[in-house]
C-alpha cells in the first residue's frame, strides 16, 4: 500500500514535499491518515465531505470538487489530480 511520506506535516493546497508524487489520485485510506492527523475523525465521510474538512481544518478554502480547479491558483495542492477529475 502507497503511504504518503510524512503526512502528519503536510499542509493539504500548499504542499511542496518533493517526496509526494504529482499527479497521483489518492485512495481513501491515505486520506482517512491524513484527517486522523490532523486530528479529525473519518468515520464514514465521503471522499469530498473527508477532503472539505481536511481543507476546512488547515484554515483553507474547502473547495475540493466545487468546479474552482482551473482558478485556484493552488498547482501544488494534494488534492488536485481528483478535485480536477
Amino acid at each position: 500500500m502507497d503511504v504518503w511520506p510524512d503526512s502528519t506535516s503536510l499542509e493539504s493546497c500548499e504542499s511542496t514535499n518533493p517526496n509526494i508524487p504529482k499527479e497521483r489520485t489518492m485512495h481513501m485510506d491515505e486520506i482517512k491518515n491524513i484527517a486522523r492527523s490532523r486530528g479529525l475523525n473519518p468515520g464514514r465521510l465521503k471522499k469530498v465531505d473527508l477532503v472539505r474538512a481536511i481543507q476546512n481544518k488547515e484554515g483553507n478554502e474547502s473547495c475540493f470538487q466545487t468546479g474552482q480547479a482551473g482558478e485556484c491558483g493552488q498547482d501544488q495542492c494534494l488534492w488536485r489530480e481528483d478535485c480536477l477529475k
